[in-house]
C-alpha cells in the first residue's frame, strides 16, 4: 500500500460516524431556524446630493420583530442582514434609519477615528424614512438630501 491513507476498512466504524456526523452537522446548519419569519431579499443604493454615500450603517426595523442591518460601500451600494447567517429583511413595512457616525471603528484602540454625522436627524434619530419588503428580490434607493428639511427633496424609491 502507497501513501499514508488508511482504507475505509481498517477504520474504525466509531470514527467513520463521526466524521459522517460532523459532515452533516456543517452541511446541515443552512437552513432557517423554524421560527425565522419569510425574508425577501434586499439590496439597494443611499445616494446623497446625488453622489453615493459611503459607510453608511442602515438600520430597518419592522413593525413587529427583528431588525435587518446593512452598510454601504464605496459605491453606496448595500445588502441587508437579518442575522450573522442570513440575507433579507422581515416582508411587510419598517422603518429606516441610515446613518453615518460611528464614535470610533475599533473600540480596543481609542485613538481610532471617530466618523462625523453627515445626515440630518430626519433620516436617523428622527427618521422619516420608510420600506416596505416584498416576498423575492426587493431593490431600493435612498436619494437623500443634505440640506434643511424645508428645501427637502429626499426620496425613497423601490427600483
Amino acid at each position: 500500500m502507497s501513501g499514508s491513507a488508511l482504507p475505509m476498512c481498517l477504520i474504525p466504524r466509531w470514527i467513520q460516524l463521526a466524521g459522517l456526523l460532523g459532515a452533516g452537522l456543517i452541511l446541515g446548519c443552512g437552513s432557517p431556524p423554524a421560527d425565522q419569519p419569510e425574508l425577501g431579499e434586499v439590496a439597494g443604493i443611499v445616494l446623497l446630493d446625488g453622489q453615493p454615500l459611503p459607510m453608511a450603517e442602515l438600520l430597518f426595523q419592522p413593525d413587529e420583530g427583528r431588525p435587518s442591518t446593512g452598510q454601504t460601500d464605496d459605491a453606496g451600494r448595500f445588502v441587508l442582514r437579518y442575522n450573522a447567517q442570513t440575507t433579507g429583511a422581515k416582508l411587510g413595512h419598517h422603518s429606516v434609519r441610515i446613518t453615518t457616525r460611528r464614535n470610533n471603528v475599533d473600540p480596543r484602540d481609542p485613538t481610532s477615528p471617530e466618523y462625523p454625522e453627515k445626515l440630518p436627524p430626519r433620516y436617523h434619530s428622527q427618521s422619516e424614512l420608510t420600506a416596505d419588503i416584498k416576498p423575492g428580490k426587493n431593490e431600493l434607493k435612498f436619494e437623500l438630501n443634505s440640506k434643511p428639511s424645508s428645501q427637502d427633496e429626499s426620496r425613497f424609491t423601490p427600483k
